[in-house]
């Protein structure tokens, strides 16, 4: 297998915005990076054997950013809450780090904003870490430089 071809050994993700708010943090799951064509289908009269499609516009699914509770989860919060409030779309990042936190990836995100802030689960019987997740909306992205 060549160095390119190698699977990405990643242990974290920090998600990172352009100007004060700067570093957001590290996650440990990040979900919905993802685009899709939507496409409007024609049928041409008398082409009865196939349909011509014509693209239209690129959605990008929001996304979905996970990490267990911390001293940062309250400031976390509030930083949603008050982003909520008085919206403020920025540039960011997403770099995926390795166990060395040396950056393997990056993706550039236009036009990033907080949707959402879900708190844990609150129950002591359960095994699992009390997680915080964090819905974000952007306009797009591209693979970063890095």
């Amino acid at each position: 297998m060549s160095e390119g071809s190698k699977p990405l050994a990643i242990n974290r993700f920090r998600l990172s915005l352009q100007g004060p708010d700067g570093d957001i943090g590290w996650f440990t799951r990040c979900a919905g990076l993802a685009m899709s064509m939507e496409v409007d289908e024609v049928v041409e009269g008398g082409l009865n054997n196939s349909p011509t499609y014509l693209n239209t516009r690129i959605k990008y699914t929001p996304l979905t950013l996970s990490r267990p509770v911390s001293k940062d989860t309250l400031r976390m919060c509030k930083w949603v809450q008050d982003n909520l409030a008085r919206p403020d779309p920025k540039p960011g990042h997403i770099s995926c780090l390795d166990s060395d936190d040396k950056e393997v990836a990056t993706w550039d995100l236009l036009d990033l904003r907080p949707v959402a802030w879900r708190g844990p689960t609150l129950d002591t019987s359960a095994s699992d870490y009390a997680v915080e997740e964090i819905d974000f909306v952007h306009s797009g992205f591209y693979f970063g430089s890095k």
